[in-house]
C-alpha cells in the first residue's frame, strides 16, 4: 500500500511539473482577457465558461452552448505610453454546437501587435463533450 501511494504521489509531482513546463511555452504576451466577461472576471471565468469565449479559457464549457455563437473584439492595451508605441488584441472566434452526443467544435484567432516591431497570431481549434450530466472535458490546440 505505501508503494501504491509513493508511485500515486510521483506521478501526480510529475504532472504538476510537465503542466508548469508547458504553461512557460505559451505565447509572449500576457493573456489580458478577451471579452467583457472573461476580462472582468479574471482566472475565475474558467469555472463558469459557457460561451465562445470557453474556447480560449475552458473549451469544456463549450458544451454549455445551445446555438452557434461567433464574437469579435479589438482593444488598444496601454494607451498613451510614454514612447507612443501601441499595442493592439485582435480576437475573432466561431463556435458550432454539433449535437448534444457529439459535442461542440470551435475556431478562434487571435493578435497581439506592438506596431512597427512584433506581432504574434493564434490560431487555436476547440473541442468540448459532454460526458455525463455534470461532467464535461474539453480541449484546444
Amino acid at each position: 500500500m505505501e508503494k501504491l501511494n509513493l508511485k500515486i504521489s510521483f506521478t501526480l509531482l510529475l504532472l504538476i511539473s510537465l503542466f508548469s513546463i508547458l504553461d512557460s511555452l505559451r505565447a509572449s504576451f500576457e493573456s489580458v482577457g478577451t471579452g467583457a466577461r472573461p476580462a472582468a472576471l479574471g482566472a475565475a471565468y474558467s469555472v463558469v465558461a459557457n460561451d465562445v469565449y470557453a474556447i480560449r479559457e475552458n473549451p469544456a464549457g463549450l458544451v454549455y452552448l445551445k446555438r452557434k455563437e461567433f464574437s469579435a473584439t479589438y482593444g488598444l492595451l496601454h494607451p498613451g505610453l510614454d514612447d507612443s508605441s501601441k499595442i493592439s488584441d485582435s480576437f475573432a472566434a466561431y463556435a458550432h454546437p454539433i449535437g448534444p452526443d457529439v459535442g461542440t467544435a470551435g475556431i478562434s484567432f487571435n493578435q497581439t501587435t506592438l506596431e512597427g516591431l512584433y506581432r504574434e497570431r493564434v490560431i487555436a481549434l476547440a473541442y468540448g463533450i459532454r460526458l455525463r450530466q455534470r461532467w464535461a472535458v474539453g480541449g484546444t490546440l
